[in-house]
């Protein structure tokens, strides 16, 4: 049976995207190691996502009437999650069409698939001591609080708001001016 399973493996080729070197993370179990190891990858990624930030800004439709910067944690509980942006306003589609090349500003993966290449660290999913969504929601938050800091960004008509699924860290103001909605509101 082993023989017949290698000579299966054999053929199959890793996609390209995925036959990197590079280390896997680590696995913590220990949830201040987990948010340090967590927060230093997520600085590495800061000057990307200050560069989408500045090109999403500048192809803001006219008719968005603002920006959210969500924290979307994976539905499969093993540590994954998303941070994008998300045009509000009328017909959502053609606004985000816009941006849709810059929306995605980070991606975690916390995948133990072998043929997945894991940047953020792992836990064992079964004796997890700490809550996990939690922690990835508070400190991809204060990361991008700091980089939307560092953006300086001109003044934007629209507010920009950043939030997590599912009712982690409560929602943060990154801009205020509501010139638009009130504008829109006043017809």
């Amino acid at each position: 049976m082993r023989r017949f399973l290698q000579s299966c493996l054999r053929g199959i080729r890793k996609p390209d995207a995925v036959l990197s070197d590079a280390p896997r993370p680590p696995y913590l179990e220990d949830e201040a190691a987990y948010r340090a190891f967590l927060a230093s990858v997520l600085d590495g990624q800061s000057d990307e996502v200050l560069r989408k930030l500045h090109a999403a800004v500048d192809r803001l439709p006219q008719k968005a009437r603002g920006l959210h910067i969500v924290v979307h944690l994976g539905q499969e509980e093993d540590g994954s999650f998303w941070v994008q942006m998300h045009v509000v306003g009328p017909d959502l589609h053609v606004l985000n069409d816009a941006i849709k090349g810059y929306a995605n500003l980070f991606e975690g993966r916390a995948s133990t698939i072998e043929t997945a290449i894991a940047n953020v660290p792992q836990f064992d999913p079964f004796n997890v001591p700490f809550d996990v969504s939690a922690a990835i929601a508070e400190e991809s938050s204060s990361w991008m609080e700091h980089v939307w800091c560092r953006a300086s960004l001109p003044d934007l008509s629209v507010p920009v708001c950043l939030v997590s699924d599912d009712g982690y860290g409560g929602a943060v103001i990154l801009a205020r001016d509501l010139s638009r909605i009130g504008a829109a509101h006043a017809h």
